[in-house]
């Protein structure tokens, strides 16, 4: 899990923050475009630069801002699975469900994708013996693909 701290750097998260950015600064423009018609030859600084350079400034200005949200978030997660973890190897197993708990919430599965936070969570709700939410872990374990050698009722 500690390579979550740089997987927001990836390949591939660098291709979305770009996709993203192109995308935004597109729908930006396009609906800059009228405005600018619009008001004429008084509309800012479009009176020296064209509406290429303007799109092209947004979109290094947004790929910027997407990437580094999208690796914050990727930290994020990976400070919460180290702490998780800490917790539940100190036996605090309520600390370790607060922690791991963000994992299990609908389209995080990005961010533990060996399903290890998954895992521990189960673990940690089954020493506590909540059940009902482990069994739903279960299933999101079965559906993610993730192996799971724990039953959610004993």
């Amino acid at each position: 899990m500690s390579s979550s701290y740089l997987r927001g750097f990836s390949k591939e998260n660098l291709l979305r923050g770009l996709v993203g950015a192109i995308v935004v600064a597109t729908v930006t423009l396009l609906f800059l475009m009228p405005i600018e018609f619009l008001l004429g030859a008084n509309f800012g600084p479009s009176e020296s630069l064209s509406p290429l350079v303007i799109w092209f400034f947004s979109v290094a200005i947004w790929f910027v801002l997407i990437t580094l949200f999208h690796a914050m978030l990727h930290a994020f997660f990976a400070f919460l699975f180290a702490r998780g973890e800490k917790a539940f190897e100190q036996g605090n197993y309520s600390r370790a469900i607060r922690c791991l708990r963000w994992f299990a919430f609908g389209h995080n599965d990005h961010y533990d994708e060996s399903g290890e936070a998954h895992r521990a969570l189960l673990a940690a709700l089954l020493h506590l013996k909540h059940y009902p939410e482990a069994e739903r872990i279960t299933k999101r374990c079965e559906r993610l693909g993730f192996e799971t050698d724990l039953e959610a009722k004993d």
